[in-house]
């Protein structure tokens, strides 16, 4: 019996199909990829990679808070895992960017478990002041977390406002009277949000409406139009 072997020949559009095939056996390997982590505030501790590779974040941060406690100020955080860890450093501003170290803690290195972390600023800044978390490893490479703002009392002795934090309206509360005076009101990043001429010669205290203002952190100037040497100034917290 013979058996018969018949040629096919390949066209063009089959040679290209052919090849199409065999370039995705090549290139489409399984692989795996992952990705977890916590929704913390400020970190994050989590993995991702392929094939088994894995990069880990810092820390998972569960809780950073401030809290005032009259002559000085109570700061606590939460970890729910640390990774290469070394230490933690708190810090401090009054403008929200130049910063200086509160103290240091050590971490944990390498832990799944929950840690509780809490420190005492002895020495804080009178006013609205910012607090914020820093995060370094073992190789030195470091993390912030997000701001927290605190007020604490008068600014000055000769000018302030209340209440603060406040809503919609804000007092003057000027120790000598200016007569007519401008009245500058910056955001977080000294940009110019609010103006306004007001009559400070009166006994009872001005007060202006900034409903209009975003919240947020913000600084009051109050400058005499009459003896341009008197310039007060003090911070407030506009809320919802």
């Amino acid at each position: 019996m013979r058996i018969k072997i018949v040629h096919h020949k390949l066209t063009g559009i089959h040679q290209f199909s052919f090849l199409l095939l065999l370039f995705f056996c090549i290139i489409c390997k399984p692989t795996s990829a992952q990705f977890s982590g916590g929704s913390g505030d400020g970190f994050a501790q989590g993995s991702i990679g392929s094939s088994g590779t894995e990069v880990l974040l810092p820390i998972a941060l569960v809780l950073f808070d401030v809290e005032d406690k009259m002559d000085s100020v109570k700061l606590v955080w939460e970890t729910a895992s640390e990774t290469n860890n070394d230490y933690f450093t708190i810090e401090k501003s009054n403008n929200g960017t130049d910063w200086v170290a509160v103290k240091t803690i050590k971490g944990y290195g390498n832990t799944s478990c929950i840690h509780f972390y809490e420190l005492y600023d002895n020495t804080p800044f009178s006013g609205l002041s910012y607090y914020h978390l820093k995060q370094t490893d073992y190789d030195g490479k470091f993390t912030c977390s997000k701001m927290e703002s605190i007020y604490r009392g008068a600014a000055t002795e000769d000018f302030s406002v209340f209440p603060n934090p406040t809503h919609n309206v804000l007092a003057l509360n000027i120790k000598e009277s200016l007569g007519m005076a401008s009245v500058t009101i910056y955001n977080l990043y000294g940009q110019l949000v609010w103006s306004s001429i007001q009559n400070t010669s009166l006994k009872e205290k001005e007060q202006i409406d900034i409903s209009a203002l975003k919240a947020g952190s913000y600084s009051i100037r109050i400058s005499s139009l009459v003896d341009k040497t008197n310039l007060f100034g003090c911070q407030f917290i506009k809320i919802e």
